[in-house]
């Protein structure tokens, strides 16, 4: 039997080809079409640039295009509609999971506005409390966030 690449008699442990190379030759001539074959135009859906040919699952130019387009293909009640963005924050502002995000928000901005560190995590907390047995190193007194000066409103 012979190499299907080359035709040189195949060794006794080979098959088809008679190297490693050979099988890669073989397998870039069967896939050739797919390098050769001029790949269709691509436009963007929403403003008709142009796309680059090296990123076939792009589908629009930049991301300004994309959220044109999905601004364009909101429905009226959907939270995408920019029209419906205002009053979607405040109905989420008045949930529990919307009054924990202002109050971590409200008490970075404090902190930064106070030069103080905002990497103080929940698990830094709480090894404080422990370390100091809940009270304030200074006073005495209980142990809350609002006690230290630079989270105070």
């Amino acid at each position: 039997m012979n190499c299907q690449n080359c035709g040189t008699p195949l060794p006794a442990n080979r098959r088809k080809w008679c190297s490693g190379s050979c099988q890669a030759a073989a397998w870039m001539k069967a896939h050739r079409h797919n390098q050769t074959q001029a790949r269709p135009d691509r436009y963007c859906l929403e403003c008709g640039v142009l796309l680059p040919k090296k990123n076939t699952k792009k589908l629009y130019c930049s991301q300004k295009c994309l959220n044109k387009s999905i601004v364009r293909t909101s429905q009226p009640g959907d939270r995408h509609n920019p029209d419906n963005q205002r009053e979607y924050m405040r109905q989420y502002m008045k949930t529990e999971k919307g009054k924990a995000r202002q109050l971590k928000h409200d008490e970075r901005r404090r902190t930064r506005k106070a030069g103080a560190p905002t990497t103080f995590t929940a698990a830094d907390w709480q090894a404080a409390l422990e370390y100091f047995d809940y009270k304030c190193a200074y006073c005495g007194d209980p142990l809350t966030k609002a006690h230290l000066p630079y989270v105070q409103q």
